[in-house]
């Protein structure tokens, strides 16, 4: 699995975590050389939206829908889930992610 930072061409420069799960295999044609084949784009998260609970919330819902899709054994979900985990935590209840979003909605309206 990687995890990647890119950095989006918006106006803000947004830098995101880009979570790819790879498959590593040796190439034929290149002599046996170690490449890595993309097995699935699991999801991204801003970087400055790791810790907010709505930002978390809907980077797990696209990740259980797109391993949900993929029919991968029990053992090989299991792995991703516990890699992904160990960076990105799930948010800890949907009264959180409503908390993260009112707060941030009355953040914007009072900055206009």
């Amino acid at each position: 699995m990687r995890l990647k930072q890119d950095v989006l061409r918006d106006k803000h420069r947004t830098r995101m975590l880009r979570v790819e799960v790879l498959e590593a295999y040796r190439s034929d044609r290149l002599n046996g050389e170690p490449r890595n084949r993309l097995v699935f784009y699991a999801g991204s998260i801003p970087e400055n939206g790791l810790n907010l609970p709505d930002y978390q919330y809907r980077f797990w819902r696209d990740v259980d829908y797109r391993l949900a899709r993929l029919n991968l054994s029990p053992d090989v979900e299991q792995r991703v889930r516990e890699t992904l985990l160990s960076r990105i935590p799930r948010p800890v209840s949907l009264e959180a992610v409503i908390a993260s979003v009112i707060k941030r909605s009355r953040r914007v309206v009072n900055s206009n």
